[in-house]
């Protein structure tokens, strides 16, 4: 990769990419509709009225049965929220982007299941309120039935019409010259006309720099919207040039990757063809839309922290005041988003002389690379030792939240003095995304995982990253910190 940085190339809105937003759209239309209709029909089921009444909310209805009639439109928005909120954690909407279909039938029996067991408990906390258990319990089962029978339909006939008309599918360039690359052409090609991926271009692997050149120079966005990338035994700086390509062309990867298969990524599933694993990767620009809200989210947190734990913020910069000579926070330069310093504060945790004594304890450092950390570090006070293993001391964090140069969810910022330590070029990398208070290496061991590992884990973030992605990171950041897993 020569060192050079790499940042992501032009905006590229292709054909794929708008048939998939299609796609997409059309799967959530039909869990709405679903809502609907099993509303409908739970309701017909139970009270047997003329649809006419239902629809016309006459006096004509039974007492008990005008409840949902008056409640109908409220009622069916909030569970078609909720049905695409779960679904859309579960993965549901993924298919789009996985060469294996997405399990509908287990995955829409979980989601009502649940929807069953919540609804049953919020009416035995609400007695106040007239409700027949069976009416939702009933609809439940209707919209699980629903669900399967109209997302199978609109398989069918997106099937169909890929058939008929070509569209639909990820034009895709296969760069590889292996059975690995063999066997993933077969299978495509075999149902080529009913799977999102068609390939359209095969190139071998890159071997010089010349050839790498030539890659780039064959990537056209008007032809491909995809690289898959199937080479057995690539090297760790092959994969990265590949994350560069796409990057710097504006394609989705899919990469066939003994690095990013081997790290304890728990959000990382995959896709198998033939017991081969491929890792996905979007293309950067792709997540514009989402840094904004993010940014937009993460300044509402951060506000909304200061002020309701205001008091805690009074009793830990208190407890550091009292216990140690020094300020309570501690400020000190790191390394943000496309690698730009900005100042991170912290509740101050160690000794006022802390930093000048780094240099000494590397030779003590339990970590690798430029990840320096010590169980037993000396500069730690006893307060800071709590702090640290409470998370506590992350909560001045807030206001880097206000000041627009952190977010909630993405790569933990390392001092400015620790990038002289990054021995290779790709690791620089992880700067793609906005440094936030939380990420996958915090949930994924913390302490315990080593600076390449850490690399890779926010390298695969910052290309994978979705609001689905960042609520799961927040939920298990929760169950970390309690626990305190790999905090010190």
């Amino acid at each position: 990769m020569g060192g050079k940085r790499i940042v992501p190339g032009k905006v590229v809105v292709n054909v794929s990419e708008v048939n998939n937003t299609v796609l997409y759209f059309l799967h959530v239309f039909t869990d709405v509709f679903s809502v609907f209709a099993s509303y409908l029909l739970a309701y017909l089921a139970i009270f047997r009225e003329p649809l006419h009444l239902f629809l016309a909310n006459t006096s004509a209805v039974t007492v008990h049965s005008e409840v949902y009639i008056s409640n109908f439109l409220p009622y069916c928005i909030v569970l078609s929220v909720c049905f695409w909120a779960a679904f859309s954690l579960m993965g549901m909407y993924d298919g789009t982007k996985k060469l294996h279909p997405t399990p509908i039938f287990w995955n829409s029996v979980v989601v009502n299941a649940v929807g069953i067991v919540l609804v049953a408990t919020i009416l035995y906390y609400n007695r106040n309120v007239w409700h027949m258990r069976s009416f939702f319990t009933l609809f439940f089962l209707i919209n699980t039935v629903m669900v399967v029978a109209l997302k199978h339909l609109l398989r069918v006939g997106i099937h169909m019409y890929r058939r008929e008309t070509g569209k639909f599918h990820y034009y895709c360039i296969l760069v590889g010259d292996g059975k690995a690359a063999d066997k993933l052409q077969t299978f495509i090609d075999k149902e080529s006309s009913v799977r999102l991926y068609k390939i359209v271009d095969r190139l071998p692997m890159p071997r010089s720099e010349a050839d790498w050149t030539d890659l780039q120079n064959k990537i056209d966005p008007s032809r491909h919207s995809m690289i898959l990338a199937a080479q057995e035994n690539m090297s760790q700086e092959e994969e990265m040039r590949f994350i560069s390509v796409c990057l710097e062309s504006g394609m989705a990867l899919k990469l066939l990757s003994n690095s990013f298969v081997k790290i304890r990524n728990p959000y990382s599933m995959g896709d198998y063809i033939h017991g081969i694993p491929f890792v996905n990767f979007c293309t950067y620009y792709h997540c514009t839309r989402l840094r904004v809200l993010s940014r937009a989210f993460s300044w509402i947190t951060g506000l909304a922290g200061i002020v309701i734990l205001s008091p805690v913020f009074l009793i830990a910069a208190a407890a550091v005041k009292l216990t140690s000579p020094g300020p309570a926070i501690f400020r000190q330069t790191r390394c943000g988003f496309d690698g730009k310093p900005f100042t991170m504060y912290k509740f101050r945790t160690m000794r006022v002389n802390a930093e000048n004594m780094m240099e000494k304890l590397r030779k003590k450092n339990e970590s690798d690379g430029a990840l320096f950390k010590m169980k037993d570090d000396p500069r730690v006070t006893s307060v800071g030792a709590f702090l640290r293993k409470t998370s506590i001391d992350e909560l001045p964090q807030f206001i880097n939240l206000l000041q627009g140069n952190m977010v909630i969810v993405g790569p933990r910022p390392l001092p400015m003095s620790d990038i002289k330590y990054f021995d290779k070029s790709w690791q620089h990398l992880r700067h793609l995304a906005m440094p936030g208070i939380t990420c996958i290496w915090q949930v994924a061991g913390r302490s315990r995982i080593g600076f390449d590992e850490m690399c890779l884990l926010d390298i695969w973030y910052a290309l994978n990253r979705n609001w689905v992605l960042d609520v799961k990171i927040m939920i298990r950041t929760v169950w970390a910190v309690i626990f305190s897993r790999g905090a010190y």
